[in-house]
This record gives C-alpha cells, structure tokens and sequence, in this order.
C-alpha cells in the first residue's frame, strides 16, 4: 500500500497570493457584486467570511455543507460521489474559516453557508491557479 501524503496547512491572511507547494496558487480579491464562478473561482459572502482564512489537507471525519445542498455531507463520499482518486484526495486543497468551517473544497465544490447574497454587501472571490498536474485532474 502507498503512503500516504503528509497533510498541509497554510494561512491565507489578506489578498496576498499563497503558493502551495506542488499544487497552485490561490488568490482572495474583494468585489462590489459577484462575477461569476467556474470550477477554479468561488464566490463568498465577505461580511461572513473573515480573514485568517486556513488552506489546509483533507482529514478523516471532514464534511460541509455542498452548495445547493440543504444538509452536510462527508468529504470523502463527496470524493467517492465524484470517483475522486484516493490518490488526489488528500491534496486537493480545502479552504476552511478560522473556526474550521470548509468553504470550498478548491475546484470541486463550495459551501452553501457562505453563498453572497444577492444584491446585498461585498463578495470575497478566490481563484486558484492549478500547477500542470493539479490542473489536468478531472474533479
């Protein structure tokens, strides 16, 4: 059996841009209304979502509420649902609140709890800029 990876964590402090090693960079902008997401770009509510935000490795037990979604689902019946490789499944990076709420399992799916409101306040947009070998993954 293949060892597993080591797990990663990392803080996302403001709108400076966090490399992760191997895997990307992500990037927080605050805008004025939404502008759209695609699988490597999630919308926030900013007043909802406060920095440090923590970019941190899958952990047994984890789960989230998906968008769209009304209650919460486990993360790894979220990657077996999406036939999501083990291999991958402890690298895609998860982007959590301080308090340890998930809010995007980057380029997968984001939280409904945090979805900006229409028409009301700022939103917090985070793009992710996959590495070559992250970037040809199917999720």
């Amino acid at each position: 059996r293949p060892l597993e990876p080591e797990g990663f964590g990392f803080q996302l402090i403001g709108q400076e841009p966090l490399d992760i090693p191997g895997l990307g960079c992500l990037q927080a902008r605050v805008a004025d209304a939404p502008e759209g997401e695609d699988r490597w770009t999630a919308e926030f509510d900013a007043d909802r979502v406060k920095f440090p935000l923590i970019v941190r490795s899958f952990k047994l037990g984890d789960a989230f509420q998906p968008s769209g979604m009304a209650g919460r689902k486990k993360l790894k019946e979220l990657f077996i649902d999406r036939k999501i490789d083990r291999f991958w499944r402890c690298r895609i990076p998860l982007v959590t609140t301080h308090g340890g709420e998930i809010i995007w399992v980057v380029g997968v799916r984001r939280s409904e709890l945090f979805r900006p409101r229409t028409g009301k306040g700022q939103v917090l947009k985070l793009t992710f800029r996959p590495e070559n070998a992250f970037k040809n993954l199917s999720l």
